[in-house]
């Protein structure tokens, strides 16, 4: 019957789809009958209760799928479940309904459960196959105690009616296991190129872009800056006195130094800034769509930032500072140009005193 993959995102028309399917199976039901009753072993009273079943069922399946209405009633679109019992329903009233062709009803109850495989649990399609057995064989047993059919002939359909059911709830339980097994992989396969992605974009010691990242979302920002005149801030930051950290207190302070001076450039910011790791204890900072002043502002708490940091864990008296450079990219100016510009600001900032920053006039 209809079916929505669980492994698979339900399309635009995903369950309309599978309900023409539905209305295909229950067309198939449709022409056996009417086909018993042309050549006359179908009488004509059973041809009309099989197929009024068929159509107001499968007709009425499908206007819920297609409409949409579906889904206020269940969070599966195809209602899968729903149209699986009503269709072992139809299948036990057919059989019993249809005379010598009635073994033709088998195969339509088998290929509901087939659909079911690929939209319920196994134990939903477990439950299912129990309701077309036991449908179908409360059939069998009234078509031999009132339509005198052969007791044989019913055990013997019975019988293999139950050997394909249970092969059939065997695979689901498989396919349910494989499907299981694909999206874990499947998640693990996703954990592991956001890992690689990370990894091939950020820093390992402080968190921020690295380099190379960092001259993509610069050229990124220098085309939207391009097409709309927007200002773009461009911004060196070198720590203060950082190889005295490392000598004095050493390398596993200097970077608990890089850590802490990263996490303030990031809490002092806006969410549209681009911070990197520029160099050993440089920081690039990209101010899209912002001025000089705006950019001074930004440095001005991130300097704050920078002088509240606790540094208690290495020294007591231990404070940080920073030196910057601060320009304004010039109208089709490359970004190498725009940087140079930065680094030669920074250096005067630590030539006049550090703890500062120039910026272009």
């Amino acid at each position: 019957m209809n079916s929505q993959m669980s492994a698979k995102p339900d399309g635009p028309d995903f369950g309309t789809r599978q309900a023409y399917l539905s209305l295909l199976m229950y067309g198939a039901l449709c022409v056996a009958a009417i086909g018993g009753g042309v050549v006359g072993v179908v009488e004509i009273q059973n041809v009309v209760v099989v197929v009024t079943l068929c159509v107001f069922i499968g007709v009425g399946f499908w206007a819920l799928v297609a409409s949409g209405l579906s889904r206020s009633i269940s969070a599966d679109r195809s209602l899968t479940a729903a149209q699986c019992y009503a269709a072992q329903e139809v299948c036990g009233i057919a059989y019993l309904c249809m005379g010598p062709v009635r073994a033709g009803v088998l195969l339509p109850a088998l290929t509901t459960l087939i659909f079911a495989l690929f939209g319920l649990q196994p134990s939903q399609v477990r439950r299912v196959a129990y309701a077309s057995v036991a449908l179908i064989g409360v059939a069998m047993v009234v078509g031999v105690l009132t339509l005198q059919r052969d007791p044989r002939v019913e055990a013997l359909s019975f019988f293999l009616l139950a050997f394909y059911m249970a092969g059939v709830t065997t695979l689901s339980a498989r396919l349910s296991s494989m499907r299981e097994r694909m999206r874990s992989d499947n998640l693990r396969l996703e954990e592991a190129v956001a890992r690689v992605a990370l990894l091939a974009t950020t820093d390992e010691r402080t968190g921020l872009w690295n380099r190379r990242h960092a001259l993509e979302l610069i050229e990124h920002e220098l085309k939207l800056s391009h097409r709309n005149g927007n200002p773009i801030g461009i911004a060196l930051i070198d720590i203060d006195h950082f190889k005295n950290v490392n000598d004095t207190f050493g390398h596993a302070a200097g970077d608990q130094v890089l850590k802490s001076a990263s996490a303030a450039l990031l809490h002092a910011t806006r969410n549209t800034d681009i911070y990197s790791r520029w160099g050993d204890v440089e920081f690039l900072a990209v101010f899209p769509n912002t001025s000089l002043e705006q950019g001074l502002a930004v440095l001005v708490r991130i300097r704050q930032e920078v002088a509240a940091i606790d540094l208690s864990s290495i020294d007591p008296q231990l404070r940080i500072s920073f030196s910057a450079g601060l320009v304004s990219m010039r109208p089709s100016e490359a970004q190498a140009a725009a940087v140079n510009r930065a680094d030669e600001l920074m250096y005067r900032a630590k030539q006049t005193g550090r703890d500062r920053t120039v910026c272009e006039s």
